[in-house]
């Protein structure tokens, strides 16, 4: 009988769901992978497809719920149809998780149980302490005090038997009908399993620290990481087979990357919206092939309306001066900046200070940047160098105005006088005077 993986993938592109896929595939044989979609390109929806995966559109009447609320009433209505038809039943994120070997071996004979991941920390420790707040507002203070020194336990990756599964499912749902708050599904599931809520025989822990799976986030903070035989270990050399929470640390993600993804991707221009495009262009760049992205660029979205795909256009600009200095990378970078400020409003500060770094990636590498991209950069440095002043952050101000000059961009008076101002509180008497003086020609 065949084992089943099934997680929700509203809203992501072929990219963010192509390690998960790859790993799965690649390790647990014999194995079906459902996923609930919505929100997702043709393009994707089509790779999926081609891959074998079993595709499920979320209901109508369940898109205005917070995703990981209903995503319990999604998996129920699938096991009901057809959860006869599976051995175990793993549910699991889908962005942040890969595979490294089979889970279900280890459980192969183990009937009627729930296997659930422990994380690192207590739940009063949690960042902001959301797990803790969320037990308090649900289910009152004296819970919450009672489960305080307790572990994490993450609802991202559960194992279990179709009826532990299920039996879950119908718990969770219960608890979570009047939910509208991130995080209430963490406690409610910290709360059916501390609290003995369930009719499961065999409640199984998987420790962060020697389990199968391994909720990594707040144990790598704490502990080494090693990536040995193409595996990421813990300290004490043991392998899990599933690694949640990888994306948190860049040395995870690039091991990652190297392992579970397609080194040789071609587009498929059957798919030319500007969603499915974009995504491509992610791929191709990804795999090396920037040539490809070039011509998808140029061909589909050059000169186009890019409102709403600003972080799209960041992610591309930075990944593809990351990777190399071919003449395709010079061309898609300048696409890339042309295209910029006409998106600027929809861009987020940490997406701006963004463009001014890979701005001064251009600039220490003698490659073109655009007189927009450079104006755009201005505006925004200045801004912060602004802000740096008020909180009396002198020296690092006269950084950013420092940069801005080396931009060769021209300057106002303004700028002149925010400068002489930084100079003046630095003690450097002979530059502020030479700066009021250049503010005084405009």
């Amino acid at each position: 009988m065949k084992n089943l993986v099934m997680g929700v993938a509203t809203g992501y592109d072929w990219y963010a769901i192509e390690p998960f896929i790859r790993s799965c595939k690649r390790h647990c044989e014999n194995s079906d992978i459902v996923l609930f979609i919505d929100n997702t390109s043709d393009f994707t929806r089509n790779t999926l497809a081609g891959e074998g995966i079993i595709l499920a559109q979320v209901p109508d009447a369940l898109k205005n719920m917070l995703i990981i609320n209903s995503r319990w009433i999604m998996y129920k209505i699938f096991l009901d149809r057809y959860g006869g038809n599976y051995g175990k039943i793993f549910l699991s994120d889908v962005r942040d998780v890969i595979f490294q070997g089979n889970l279900f071996e280890p459980f192969a004979e183990v009937e009627n149980f729930l296997c659930c991941a422990t994380e690192y920390d207590n739940i009063k420790n949690t960042k902001e302490h959301l797990t803790s707040d969320c037990l308090t507002r649900l289910f009152g203070s004296e819970v919450a005090e009672r489960l305080a020194d307790k572990k994490i336990i993450c609802c991202g990756t559960v194992l279990g038997t179709l009826n532990a599964v299920k039996h879950l499912a119908d718990k969770m749902i219960e608890l979570l009908q009047r939910s509208t708050e991130w995080g209430d599904e963490q406690a409610a599931f910290n709360y059916l399993i501390y609290e003995n809520q369930l009719e499961i025989e065999n409640l199984i822990e998987s420790n962060c620290e020697d389990g199968i799976i391994l909720t990594s986030a707040l144990f790598h903070a704490a502990n080494p990481i090693q990536i040995q035989n193409n595996k990421i270990l813990r300290g004490d050399g043991n392998t899990p087979a599933v690694v949640h929470q990888y994306d948190r640390y860049p040395v995870l993600v690039e091991h990652v990357n190297k392992m579970y993804r397609g080194t040789d991707f071609q587009p498929n221009e059957n798919f030319n919206d500007t969603r499915s495009i974009f995504e491509q262009i992610i791929c191709a760049v990804n795999s090396n092939n920037i040539d490809a992205a070039y011509k998808l660029f140029t061909r589909y979205l050059f000169g186009n309306d890019l409102t709403g795909y600003g972080n799209n256009l960041v992610k591309i600009f930075e990944t593809v001066l990351s990777k190399d200095s071919s003449l395709a990378a010079e061309f898609l970078s300048l696409s890339i900046q042309s295209a910029l400020p006409s998106i600027i409003k929809e861009l987020n500060f940490q997406q701006l200070i963004k463009i001014c770094s890979l701005t001064n990636s251009l600039m220490k590498s003698n490659r073109l940047i655009l007189p927009q991209v450079k104006t755009l950069v201005k505006e925004t440095l200045f801004a912060v160098a602004q802000r740096l002043y008020e909180e009396k952050q002198f020296e690092q101000g006269i950084e950013y105005l420092n940069f801005i000059t080396a931009l060769d961009v021209p300057l106002d008076a303004n700028f002149y006088l925010l400068q002489a101002r930084f100079y003046r509180e630095t003690g450097r008497k002979a530059e502020a005077l030479a700066a009021y003086s250049k503010a005084l020609n405009f």
